[in-house]
């Protein structure tokens, strides 16, 4: 499994943007690193001033742990339970590390790999009008 921790110091409280944040970054492993595809990927927010939290270990389908909350004298005992709860295999760190990151493209991105090679007026072919391509690639 992988942890992925984000600590903001000095916090004290568990703000749903800094949730959101964390959990994006797991999710971001589990869809776009090919070495994370096949792992539990646990997120884990850590406000360091912020009051004790309950934490239970929720796994979703996809393999990642809905967002624990911890901070600076409970990050151990949370780490700790999800590891004594889901347990695992240990990874190789060089392999995983090694792996290809593989984002999804912008929609610019899309659109010059799919009409590589060709020009904007090969492009009318899909049904566009020819004024707004004649306008598009001015």
């Amino acid at each position: 499994m992988i942890l992925v921790i984000e600590y903001k110091v000095g916090a004290k409280e568990y703000q749903r943007h800094a949730i959101d944040q964390v959990l994006d970054y797991a999710l971001d492993l589990k869809n776009f690193h090919a070495g994370s595809h096949g792992l539990t990927i646990v997120p884990i927010l850590v406000a360091t001033q912020a009051p004790d939290h309950p934490s239970p270990v929720f796994l979703w389908d996809d393999e990642v742990v809905q967002p624990l909350l911890a901070n600076q004298a409970t990050l151990a005992s949370v780490i700790n339970a999800v590891l004594e709860e889901l347990g695992g295999e240990p990874i190789d760190p060089v392999t995983w590390a090694a792996a290809p990151y593989r984002p999804t493209p912008t929609i610019v991105e899309a659109a010059q790999a799919l009409y590589q090679g060709h020009d904007v007026q090969e492009i009318s072919r899909s049904e566009a009008g020819a004024e707004n391509l004649s306008r598009t690639g001015e």
